[in-house]
């Protein structure tokens, strides 16, 4: 065999094997898997717990910044406790949708069948419409607004958690920094306003005294016009009309279109389909408005904490270089 093969003429025998072994093994279907449902409800309650979370790190700021967040804060989450709490996140649907169809219902008679459809050809699988298998689902308007409803909440105060929760850490980040292997005499120097002058600082220290100064004015003006811009009240004033614009959708979802063809009906009609638009509108404005208050809050508290952390840092450099004279601190100033 071995001196055929070093013929110029040799030909090997080549044959060809199945194999269609795979290392890849094979296991069921967990049915005990989430389903949609559950994992929409999962989504709403981590919207919750985290802002649960968010209002424990809130609380523990200085009373001043504390109760300038909560007014925006504590109407929102109130709300979501009262919209969303038992809620779930589900897909919105066109009013005509297509879903596959369930087959579970038929499994014992597809198993009879087997056999038989081990011998067709496979070739015609293609050209059949159901091969997967699909089904027409139709959903009201109302079905469709309260879905809709439940995700742009879901979606905007997620959105309003993350920026806010960013803003809190990153000051607490800060803070701690400074404040680390301080005494409580230093960390109250830090946190609070500034009581002593440009006395009670040594010369080549006052240009930190005049820098926390300047960011404190300046802390203190941006979270006044928090306060102005963003209370408590013009916060219920946003949620209530994303609300009562809801609620206005739905009732005129509920209402069905009149049968025949008379003026009377056609006018009925025409009132009908120009109210749902009118308030289709009107929900996506305020939902809009909405997000720009939200936003705009979480911008301005921003803006004031990064003058606060300046503030912070120009007391924290001022004890660490001993500038304040020692009977100043000893004075309780």
């Amino acid at each position: 065999m071995d001196e055929n093969k070093k013929r110029i003429g040799y030909v090997p025998e080549l044959n060809y094997t199945d194999d269609y072994y795979s290392e890849i093994e094979y296991s069921e279907i967990d049915n005990n898997a989430p389903d949609e449902k559950d994992e929409g409800k999962e989504v709403i309650d981590n919207l919750i717990n985290n802002m649960n979370v968010l209002n424990t790190l809130i609380s523990k700021l200085p009373n001043e910044a504390s109760n300038t967040i909560k007014e925006v804060f504590d109407p929102v989450l109130d709300f979501i406790n009262e919209e969303l709490k038992d809620k779930v996140v589900e897909p919105i649907p066109d009013e005509d949708d297509w879903n596959y169809a369930d087959t579970d219902n038929n499994e014992d008679s597809d198993n009879e069948n087997d056999d038989n459809n081990n011998n067709e050809d496979v070739d015609d699988m293609w050209g059949t419409d159901d091969f997967f298998p699909t089904e027409e689902e139709e959903y009201t308007k109302k079905d469709i607004y309260e879905k809709e409803y439940i995700k742009n909440l879901v979606d905007l105060f997620y959105y309003y958690n993350i920026e806010l929760q960013n803003i809190i850490t990153e000051f607490w980040r800060d803070y701690i920094l400074a404040t680390s292997n301080k005494t409580d005499s230093e960390i109250g120097l830090i946190i609070n306003n500034i009581l002593f002058n440009s006395n009670d600082i040594i010369d080549n220290a006052k240009h930190l005294l005049d820098s926390a100064v300047r960011q404190q004015i300046i802390k203190d003006m941006k979270l006044d016009y928090h306060k102005l811009m963003f209370n408590l009240e013009s916060t219920i004033i946003n949620l209530k009309q994303l609300k009562a614009t809801q609620e206005f959708r739905i009732r005129y979802a509920n209402i069905e279109k009149t049968d025949g063809g008379t003026k009377s009906n056609q006018y009925n009609n025409n009132v009908l389909t120009a109210s749902l638009i009118s308030y289709d509108k009107k929900y996506d404005i305020a939902y809009e408005n909405l997000y720009r208050y939200l936003n705009s809050s979480n911008k301005v508290i921003k803006d004031s904490f990064q003058s606060w952390v300046q503030e912070i840092k120009s007391k924290q450099t001022l004890i660490e270089r001993e500038g304040i004279k020692h009977e100043s601190t000893t004075n309780g100033r």
